[in-house]
């Protein structure tokens, strides 16, 4: 059976991708997906830089999220990376689905345990249609709660 490239190990498969500038950046060659380099190691696609900073800086853990600090695109140099942690941006409501704003003062404690609290003006709602529906004679229409302007004078 004949040496080939594929049975050649990662670590020579991925310098011979690499052209290195006068600036110090490894310059990928190979493949590229979306703009991100990548080569085929351990039975699977992986990112090229992502690679190379796990096996070159060894920081222990395996890094999942890596910055370029040089700002060349195609650059798999594992020293002009650094790790960054990505948290999901927790979101703050300022309204409900019904637009209604979500104050200390229109908050109720929600009937799920463990969701978020409800709009009392919702639940006042859900409530008045509920009792509609169970009633079996009419019940006063519903009427919304309207809370005075901030920015008028109340005397």
């Amino acid at each position: 059976m004949a040496w080939s490239y594929v049975n050649q190990p990662a670590e020579q498969r991925f310098r011979d991708k690499l052209w290195v500038t006068e600036s110090g950046c490894w310059r990928w060659t190979g493949a590229q997906d979306d703009g991100a380099p990548f080569f085929h190691a351990d039975r699977r696609k992986v990112v090229a830089s992502r690679w190379a900073f796990n096996r070159y800086r060894n920081t222990g853990a395996v890094t999942r999220y890596l910055t370029n600090v040089c700002g060349t695109p195609l650059c798999v140099n594992p020293w002009h990376f650094q790790p960054v942690v990505r948290k999901r941006p927790r979101r703050t409501r300022t309204h409900c689905a019904r637009r209604h704003p979500l104050l200390p003062s229109n908050l109720a404690e929600s009937w799920v345990k463990g969701q978020a609290p409800a709009c009392v003006e919702c639940r006042r709602w859900v409530d008045w249609k509920r009792r509609a529906a169970n009633s079996p004679t009419p019940i006063e229409p519903y009427v919304p709660i309207t809370e005075p302007d901030d920015e008028k004078d109340i005397r």
